[in-house]
């Protein structure tokens, strides 16, 4: 396992492998100036779920076909209207999942990158969590490796 650091320039503090995510990760940050308002409405919506107690517990893997049904549950208007809406309830359901971990942590759940060191396979939600609480180091590992 494995510690990374946050922050514009990110880095690991273990493993060859890693140094692909480090990279692909400063090239995705400069992109990420763009998405500011999106982070926004993230980072309010998070509070407000903590404020309120709306935490979700279902996983996004586990429950999606769950997840998936809710989402789409008595949309009404015109197409774009219908999209709209998917998107907001899919975005606060991430937002309370993400406020979840924010609130009740993850020991021992380690982020899981995919065997190319880039992609996350796992714990997507976990590491907005930690990048909401300004988090310095948190633990990850690579699919198929011990």
């Amino acid at each position: 396992m494995f510690a990374q650091r946050f922050g514009f320039k990110r880095r690991f503090l273990a493993s060859s492998k890693a140094n692909d995510f480090v990279i692909a990760q400063q090239a995705q940050n400069q992109k990420s100036v763009g998405n500011n308002l999106s982070s926004l409405w993230f980072s309010c919506h998070i509070e407000e779920a903590i404020k309120n107690n709306e935490l979700e517990i279902r996983g996004f893997q586990s429950h999606y076909a769950e997840l998936e049904e809710e989402w789409n549950a008595n949309l009404t208007g015109d197409f774009n209207a219908k999209c709209m809406e998917y998107a907001r309830r899919s975005k606060t359901y991430h937002a309370r999942r993400i406020a979840f971990f924010v609130v009740k942590g993850w020991d021992g759940d380690p982020i899981v990158l995919e065997p190319d060191a880039v992609a996350i396979n796992d714990g997507l939600h976990r590491l907005k969590a930690a990048k909401h609480m300004d988090l310095q180091e948190v633990e990850i590992k690579i699919a198929g490796e011990n």
